[in-house]
């Protein structure tokens, strides 16, 4: 039998909202950010397609404008309501089983290092269907598959509408394979 503490120590906690985004994203990620209230009751993990060394600063601009703490990730850190993690450019954001980030050198996917697939993946297969997905503007599919796992065990899944996308690949990716359980403006 394990005590409160250790038992809390191997839960993953809350699910996570997965918001991703490419080409559009930092002004998109804006507006979101900005529009969330400070006790919302889920951790927030963000994947924006971008290189190694602009996703600290991204962090830093979306903390100014969110009354959410918005870091770069820490590999090992688990995700707690009140924070958002931008996953760092150049590494894969990965999720161990009990809920805390790990970084992947892997391969990029589709070309991209962070991946959202990859993250939207492992975090299917920590929290199940608890975990939501946002899928915000940007260029090609990346995100597609994991929305596709997401919805197999029967999570919720957002995605941009077109007009207010500047690139409507990604989610379109998603709306057009039937994925989207609500497609809606910024």
């Amino acid at each position: 039998v394990y005590s409160l503490s250790e038992r809390d120590a191997r839960s993953p906690g809350p699910a996570p909202v997965v918001i991703c985004s490419s080409t559009g994203g930092p002004a998109a990620l804006s507006t979101v950010m900005a529009a969330l209230p400070a006790d919302f009751s889920r951790p927030i993990v963000i994947v924006q397609h971008m290189p190694a060394g602009f996703t600290a600063s991204l962090a830093k601009r979306l903390d100014k404008l969110s009354p959410l703490t918005v870091r770069e990730a820490v590999e090992h850190e688990q995700p707690r309501p009140g924070q958002a993690w931008v996953a760092p450019g150049g590494v894969h954001l990965l999720f161990d089983r009990r809920g805390r980030m790990r970084f992947s050198h892997e391969k990029p996917h589709l070309g991209m290092r962070p991946a959202v697939d990859l993250t939207l993946e492992s975090a299917v297969d920590v929290w199940g269907a608890d975990v939501v997905a946002v899928i915000l503007t940007g260029m090609g599919m990346d995100g597609a598959r994991g929305a596709r796992k997401l919805k197999r065990v029967g999570g919720l899944v957002l995605a941009q509408d077109e007009q207010s996308s500047v690139v409507y690949g990604m989610p379109r990716a998603v709306a057009e394979m039937g994925l989207a359980d609500y497609i809606r403006p910024l």
